[in-house]
């Protein structure tokens, strides 16, 4: 194995100045080591030994690199039903609001899909009982394009679901693997019917998502900006969330001072004004 050298303090920086413009996302000093592991894995991939040699890359005009870079650095870490109080307040406060109406949901930042799988069981297993049912779609987004394709695929380590789904919605929404695919789970294919997985960068224009939504979850992503990247995500998802309509974010975020919301839960929040119509 070719041997990279250890990381300058001016290429670190350089790199974390890189990926706030790039996505928006503030790299503590305390994450250095991190962040040169995760990229040292990818200039191994590449067979490059110089982190100069990869600046250069990055740079180079219309380089796919750019892609592969935010990739690298950006954290997947996620599971079914994370955070079960918002699952609970979805089912109790939001889906009564709902019944016999068209719900339309964005998750952003939402990783390899388990969060977009778990509220279309959610809401699937709420039309059970309640009629007339919800029609539902979500737009699960995300900037990491490897982190889309293993959504889309829908196959997750067998530890990862029986931790954390329910036996009885095991069975009825998962297929389990076997042959090479042992020690692996695939969502039901109804699952999907309802879901669409694309790429969308929380600092890009909300125009391109076409439509408005009455359920807006980005969570456990506002950990990784500063307050003013985070009041600019907010300003963007005031372009796209109905007047009445909920935030929720991670459990421990909150939108920082200076916006419309008002907290109606633990990191659930609301919004009673319409900023389109007002000009704003």
């Amino acid at each position: 194995m070719s041997y990279i050298p250890e990381m300058p303090a001016s290429v670190y920086e350089y790199f974390t100045d890189h990926i706030r413009i790039t996505a928006g996302i503030h790299i503590p000093d305390n994450r250095r080591f991190f962040m040169e592991t995760r990229l040292r894995k990818r200039l191994r991939e590449l067979g490059i030994h110089d982190w100069i040699e990869y600046i250069n890359l990055l740079n180079a005009p219309n380089t796919p690199e750019n892609q592969h870079f935010v990739n690298a650095i950006t954290s997947n870490k996620t599971h079914f039903f994370r955070e079960r109080e918002h699952f609970d307040f979805i089912e109790t406060e939001v889906l009564p609001q709902f019944k016999g109406k068209s719900l339309s949901i964005w998750i952003g930042a939402s990783s390899t899909g388990a969060e977009a799988y778990s509220l279309a069981i959610l809401i699937d297993e709420f039309n059970k009982t309640n009629t007339p049912a919800i029609k539902y779609r979500i737009l699960s987004t995300d900037i990491d394009t490897e982190a889309n394709a293993k959504a889309e695929q829908g196959k997750y380590p067998a530890l990862q679901v029986e931790e954390h789904v329910p036996g009885n919605l095991m069975q009825e929404y998962f297929y389990r693997g076997s042959g090479q695919n042992a020690g692996m789970y695939r969502v039901h294919d109804k699952l999907k019917q309802n879901i669409k997985f694309r790429y969308h960068n929380l600092l890009d224009p909300v125009q391109s998502l076409k439509m408005t939504f009455d359920l807006i979850l980005v969570r456990n992503v506002f950990i990784y900006f500063q307050a003013e990247t985070i009041l600019k995500i907010v300003e963007r998802v005031d372009q796209v969330l109905n007047p009445n309509c909920h935030l929720i974010l991670g459990h421990c975020e909150s939108i920082p001072d200076g916006s419309d919301y008002q907290n109606v839960g633990n990191s659930i929040y609301v919004r009673s004004k319409d900023r389109r119509k007002e000009g704003k």
